[in-house]
């Protein structure tokens, strides 16, 4: 059986390579993990004796307000069927609702490895799910060939 000792860094950074991500880490020993189209962030909020590891993601799309209504039902629905990661927004300066994800680590008590590989990969695979979804639910206008009168 593993040991459970602190999640550090180091034993992120380990994680990560085992699943072969490409990473990059600040000096703080904060993480962030780049897609196409969303930002993987996972920073320590604690300290290094009580670690409390946080992973935000934020969708590169932004979408206009004038979907509002839309986007609070999406979130609603989000919040009621999904367990993690929770979905949240905010509408910028512009004018234009950007999306966020978020996700609390269950490692305050120490985790072994095989914790933190796992708890990882779910994290991954739940933030690319509700990223799916919401470019399903809000497309990109530019992603379809344009019509024939607009070439």
């Amino acid at each position: 059986m593993q040991e459970l000792s602190t999640v550090t860094s180091e034993r992120i950074v380990e994680a990560m390579r085992s699943h072969n991500l490409a990473f990059a880490m600040t000096p703080k020993g904060d993480f962030f993990i780049p897609y196409a189209a969303h930002t993987v962030f996972i920073s320590n909020i604690g300290s290094a004796t009580m670690p409390t590891w946080i992973c935000e993601a934020q969708w590169s799309r932004r979408v206009d307000i004038a979907y509002m209504a839309k986007v609070k039902n999406y979130i609603q629905q989000q919040s009621a069927t999904a367990v993690a990661p929770k979905m949240t927004f905010r509408v910028n300066d512009d004018g234009r609702i950007a999306f966020r994800a978020s996700w609390v680590f269950n490692w305050r008590d120490k985790a072994t490895d095989e914790q933190i590989k796992g708890e990882l990969a779910v994290l991954l695979i739940g933030t690319e799910r509700v990223f799916s979804e919401l470019a399903q639910e809000f497309p990109d206008p530019w992603a379809a060939a344009p019509k024939e009168a607009d070439q």
